[in-house]
């Protein structure tokens, strides 16, 4: 097998190894200056507006929570499925603060059973402690029945300060819960889907 070897102007070399296999091979660069992704190549040394290898998360309760009529209540996503690169707080705040810049997808899905007839059940993505996007708004139209509401929405985050959190909202009276079952519900996840 033969290489070609180029020396830096004051230190280091880049080795081309051809493959050890029969045939040709043809590596094509570009006609304008650009960069060469390799495999050890981080989602910062990437081009602008591409995804990568960007943190994506899910996360969810563990046991049911109860919660209030007439207010907004965050949900305690208290377990992970999978974090990678260790962006969601499942101890302290339950939320999502990446640390790249760039567009992200989130998906919420929340189980709330009532004791009574209730007349609105709302989810909703919060961001930076305000809501941003609404999801399904349903009724529940006898007691102990379980609805299912569910939100997803596209947003930017800067990489240092923005954070996202999942709530929800019911109107009516009588014992409200967010029904827990083994990490299908409810559950928050959300992943880069194209950097700034």
């Amino acid at each position: 097998m033969s290489s070609v070897v180029i020396a830096g102007n004051t230190s280091g070399t880049i080795t081309l190894d051809a493959p050890n296999v029969a045939g040709s091979t043809v590596l094509t660069l570009p006609t304008t200056s650009g960069t060469i992704l390799t495999s050890a190549t981080t989602q910062a040394g990437l081009p602008t507006n591409i995804a990568g290898n960007g943190p994506a998360f899910s996360a969810y309760r563990s046991t049911n929570q109860s919660f209030s009529f007439t207010a907004w209540t965050k949900i305690s996503l208290n377990a992970e499925d999978f974090d990678t690169n260790n962006n969601f707080d499942s101890t302290t705040n339950y939320r999502f603060t990446p640390t790249v810049a760039g567009y992200y997808q989130f998906n919420g899905v929340v189980a709330i059973q009532s004791t009574t007839s209730v007349s609105r059940t709302i989810v909703a993505l919060w961001k930076n402690n305000a809501q941003a996007l609404r999801g399904s708004d349903l009724p529940i139209s006898a007691g102990t029945q379980v609805v299912f509401a569910n939100v997803q929405g596209l947003f930017y985050m800067n990489g240092t300060t923005d954070y996202m959190e999942l709530y929800v909202y019911a109107q009516g009276s009588g014992t409200l819960n967010i029904i827990a079952n083994s990490g299908e519900y409810p559950t928050l996840s959300g992943f880069l889907a194209r950097a700034a």
